[in-house]
């Protein structure tokens, strides 16, 4: 079964390791677990009820297959998720944090971690887990909307980490680039075009936002996730106001109900931030 960021994937080669999705592209975990072979029909069930949004039940059968092999990496991270979709995110953290422990060099353990420390506000600390995310997909050209994530992470940071990310995206979005020896990473000559550039150039300033809005994306995480790009960024340069707007379109989950857990991913950003804002103050208009 795939995880939850990874089953927006398909949709061409340049997805592999999106967010948005913030959507990522990810190898299959395995489904036979060393030891205990319970532990793989227990996962096998918290994939089938993950994928059918029943998170609660996906995390007590996770929670199983974990406990019967603590050092089995997929089981925890999956567990992760089922508690991250529960919006019980320092939980989740927990999970993810065990499986970067036992599987460091697994890119979504990292994108995992940096996601739940994200939605809590931590910036900085996201930051670092998603860099290594995109080094870990072969550097920021192929992560595409995973580098645009970890640059908007640095600019909500602040300080000298929005500095460091606006110099990032200006390295990005100049055509041609070249990347040498970027991030530990060594490529060749590159060109970042699509959504991922239209992202970039609209982080660092250099695009307008209708611009953002209007590309054409493919998949309903992807749209999500550039829709959440522009209300985070509003929040950046403090505009709450605006922001509110873009981010309450975001949360809102379609009327049929049926986001795929890419989705569900993004909207939980939103939710954080619609949280994190002061209520509006009531209109008053009328009122003698």
């Amino acid at each position: 079964m795939p995880s939850p960021q990874r089953i927006q994937h398909r949709d061409g080669p340049r997805l592999h390791a999106a967010i948005a999705l913030l959507a990522l592209a990810c190898a299959s975990a395995p489904t036979r677990p060393p030891g205990d072979p319970r532990a793989g029909e227990h996962y096998a069930a918290g994939e089938e009820l993950l994928q059918s949004r029943r998170f609660d039940e996906a995390a007590r059968e996770l929670d199983q297959a974990a406990g019967l092999v603590p050092a089995w990496a997929p089981a925890r991270l999956e567990l992760g998720w089922a508690r991250f979709h529960l919006g019980e995110f320092a939980a989740a953290e927990s999970d993810f944090r065990s499986a970067v422990g036992l599987d460091a060099m697994e890119p979504r353990c990292r994108q995992a971690l940096g996601s739940a420390l994200y939605v809590q506000g931590r910036y900085g600390e996201a930051a670092v887990e998603l860099e290594r995310w995109v080094d870990l997909s072969g550097g920021p050209i192929r992560a595409g909307e995973a580098a645009v994530f970890w640059a908007l992470a640095l600019k909500r940071a602040g300080g000298a980490s929005a500095a460091r990310s606006r110099e990032l995206l200006e390295q990005w979005t100049l055509t041609p680039n070249r990347w040498v020896d970027f991030s530990g990473v060594t490529a060749a000559s590159h060109t970042l075009t699509g959504p991922a550039r239209t992202l970039g150039q609209y982080l660092r300033d250099a695009a307008e936002e209708e611009e953002v809005i209007a590309e054409k994306w493919g998949s309903e995480a992807r749209r999500a996730f550039a829709g959440y790009v522009v209300a985070a960024n509003l929040l950046a340069k403090g505009k709450p106001a605006a922001a509110r707007e873009r981010l309450q379109k975001v949360a809102q989950p379609p009327p049929d109900g049926d986001d795929d857990l890419a989705t569900l991913v993004v909207r939980a950003f939103a939710r954080a931030d619609l949280a994190s804002l002061p209520q509006p103050a009531p209109d008053r208009a009328g009122v003698p």
